[in-house]
């Protein structure tokens, strides 16, 4: 149902989820549910509105990516994410690239961090594979 909410009702009119998100957006984004708010919270509210959020979601960058629901709002962040926030992922993903990639559910952050990278942060991803 709030997911539905989120994806109907005007940005602005959301402040008050984020305000009742704030400092718990780690623990929502590693529960089944919780996961898919954030990432709704992600796509339908304003670039302002979503700037903590999204520095909390940074702060734990290695713990959600290797979490089993954690793990999709990294990819979320990758796929519809700002440039600036998709390289400190990749920059968390950096020197770690090979047991990142066998682990079950950081393989897919790793995926998507190849994906998503620029140019030059791709090259460096793949020089640590083959090294």
């Amino acid at each position: 149902v709030i997911q539905k909410c989120i994806e109907v009702v005007e940005p602005q009119d959301l402040q008050f989820i984020l305000d009742i998100f704030s400092n718990k957006v780690f623990k929502l984004s590693c529960h089944p549910y919780g996961c898919r708010v954030v990432q709704r919270l992600l796509e339908h509210c304003l670039k302002n509105q979503t700037q903590s959020l999204l520095e909390e979601l940074l702060v734990h960058n290695d713990q959600l990516l290797q979490d089993q629901y954690g793990n999709y709002v990294v990819q979320h962040v990758l796929d519809h994410g700002e440039a600036l926030h998709k390289s400190r992922i990749v920059t968390a993903v950096s020197g770690r690239v090979v047991p990142l990639s066998q682990h079950k559910f950081a393989s897919k952050v790793v995926k998507k961090c190849v994906s998503n990278a620029t140019s030059v942060e791709k090259s460096s991803l793949i020089k640590e594979i083959c090294e």
